[in-house]
């Protein structure tokens, strides 16, 4: 299995499965999933979409980069879980982002999954807060690797 570039559409269904069960599909389109700037990778088990990313250009109002992307619906099947997939869509991630010359990858994180992105090098920042659909959620982000020294990122 590889990590593929997939579409915005693609993604839907998973998220719309594993983020926002019983709510409307519309719930799934996220602003920016047509930007420019905007990728969407995938992973598939032959023609099954098991695991996503979405990687948006977006700084936090908080943390501030020269060049920042926001990672949203990230996501899972169940049955696929903790095979290290999730960790594969965000190196091939990484690769992209570092060609974009991207300092700065972050994260509203689910509150339960705040450990899992700790084990992929994501720091937590700011405090617990609850999203639209009432579930809990903090701030994560990771540097980039290949930041200069002479980087203006900096938290705030």
């Amino acid at each position: 299995m590889e990590v593929k570039m997939i579409e915005a559409e693609d993604t839907y269904p998973l998220r719309h499965k594993i983020l926002r069960p019983g709510e409307p599909l519309e719930t799934c389109w996220f602003d920016g999933d047509f930007a420019e700037e905007t990728f969407h990778l995938g992973i598939y088990d032959q023609s099954l979409l098991v695991c996503i990313g979405s990687f948006y250009q977006h700084s936090h109002h908080t943390i501030h980069s020269v060049k920042s992307y926001q990672l949203r619906g990230m996501v899972t099947e169940p049955a696929y879980q903790k095979r290290g997939f999730g960790r594969e869509i965000i190196q091939a991630a990484k690769v992209i982002l570092k060609e974009q010359s991207a300092e700065l990858l972050w994260c509203n994180a689910r509150l339960s999954a705040r450990f899992y992105y700790q084990k992929l090098g994501f720091q937590e920042y700011g405090e617990v807060f609850q999203n639209q659909y009432g579930i809990d959620h903090i701030v994560m982000f990771t540097k980039l690797d290949a930041i200069s020294p002479q980087s203006r990122f900096c938290l705030v």
